[in-house]
C-alpha cells in the first residue's frame, strides 16, 4: 500500500529540466512525464527544489524511444505501470537500492534491454518485463519475493537467473517461451510455481528444486522438451495437471517424454501414475 500512495499524485504537473512532476499525498515528487529528446541517458533527479523524488508515475516515460540508458536516484521506491513500456532502445537501467516494487508493464517491449540488477525490489508486477526478448542476464538480488503473472514472458534470450533466497511466489506463464534457459536452480523458500509458469523453455534440460513445501500449478513446465529426466523431492506438496507434459501442436494431445525419480506414495508417483510417466521409485 505505501509503494501506491507513492506513485499516485494529488496535484498539478510542473516541469523541471524536461522532466515533468507532481506532488504525491506524502509530499514528495512523483516524475509523470518526461520532455526532453535531445538526450539518450536520462539520469532521473534525486530531489527537485529540494523535495525527494520518491517514485516513476503511470506512463511517464512510455514509447520514448530515444532513451536508450535510465538511472534512478535512491530516492525511488517504486516504478508505476507501464512507466517505460515500449521503451526498445532502452539497453541499460540502473535500479537505486531503495525501489521495492515494479508495477505492471513497466518495463515490457524494451526489446533492447540486455541484463537487469533488481537489487532490493520486493515485487515484480504482471508483465513487468514481458516481451524483452534481447534479455539476458536476469539478477534477483536477495529481497526479492513476488515476480507476478507474465513478468518475463517472452523473454527469449533469457539464459541466466539469479534466483533470490527470499523468493516465494511465481505467477502463472512468469517465465513462458523463455527459450533459452538451460538450467534452474529454484530457491529454498519457494512455496508456489504457477499455471505454465515455464511453459515453452524448451532448452531447460537441469531443473533442482528447493527446500519448502512447494506447489507446482499446472502445465507449469509444459514442452520443456529438453528436460528428460527429474527427481521430485517429497517436500512436494502437489503437481498440477500434465505439468510436465508436451502438447501436440495440432491438437490437444498430450504426451511425455520425461523420466521421474521419486518416493513412493509421493506427489511425483501419483503424476507419473495419473499420466503414465515413466518412474524410478525409491526407498
Amino acid at each position: 500500500i505505501a509503494f501506491i500512495i507513492a506513485i499516485i499524485p494529488v496535484a498539478v504537473a510542473s516541469e523541471y529540466n524536461g522532466f515533468e512532476y507532481q506532488a504525491n499525498s506524502a509530499g514528495t515528487y512523483v516524475i509523470t512525464g518526461y520532455n526532453d529528446f535531445k538526450t539518450d541517458y536520462v539520469n532521473i533527479p534525486e530531489t527537485i527544489n529540494g523535495i525527494k523524488v520518491t517514485a516513476i508515475g503511470k506512463s511517464a516515460f512510455q514509447n520514448k524511444t530515444t532513451i536508450s540508458t535510465v538511472k534512478f536516484p535512491e530516492s525511488v521506491t517504486a516504478i508505476a505501470s507501464m512507466a517505460f513500456y515500449g521503451c526498445k532502445n532502452l539497453n541499460s537501467v540502473i535500479l537505486g537500492s531503495s525501489v521495492k516494487s515494479i508495477g505492471s508493464k513497466a518495463f515490457s517491449m524494451c526489446t533492447g534491454l540486455t541484463g537487469i540488477n533488481l537489487k532490493n525490489v520486493q515485487t515484480v508486477g504482471e508483465h513487468a518485463f514481458y516481451g524483452c526478448s534481447s534479455l539476458s542476464d536476469l539478477y534477483c538480488g536477495n529481497a526479492l519475493k513476488v515476480i507476478g503473472a507474465s513478468a518475463f514472458q517472452k523473454c527469449s534470450d533469457l539464459m541466466f537467473i539469479k534466483q533470490a533466497p527470499t523468493l516465494i511466489y511465481i505467477g502463472n506463464y512468469a517465465f513462458a517461451d523463455c527459450s533459452s534457459i538451460t538450467t534452474l536452480t529454484l530457491p529454498d523458500k519457494l512455496t508456489y510455481i504457477g499455471n505454465s509458469a515455464f511453459k515453452n523453455c524448451n532448452s531447460l534440460k537441469s531443473l533442482t528444486f528447493g527446500s519448502a513445501t512447494l506447489e507446482i500449478g499446472a502445465y507449469a513446465f509444459e514442452n520443456c522438451s529438453s528436460l528428460t529426466a527429474l527427481t521430485i523431492p517429497n517436500n512436494i506438496s502437489a503437481i498440477g495437471r500434465y505439468a510436465f507434459a508436451l502438447r501436440n501442436s495440432t491438437s490437444t494431445d498430450f504426451s511425455h517424454n520425461i523420466s521421474l525419480t521419486c518416493a513412493k506414495n509421493s506427489q511425483g508417483t501419483k503424476y507419473a501414475k495419473m499420466h503414465n510417466v515413466s518412474v524410478y521409485i525409491t526407498d
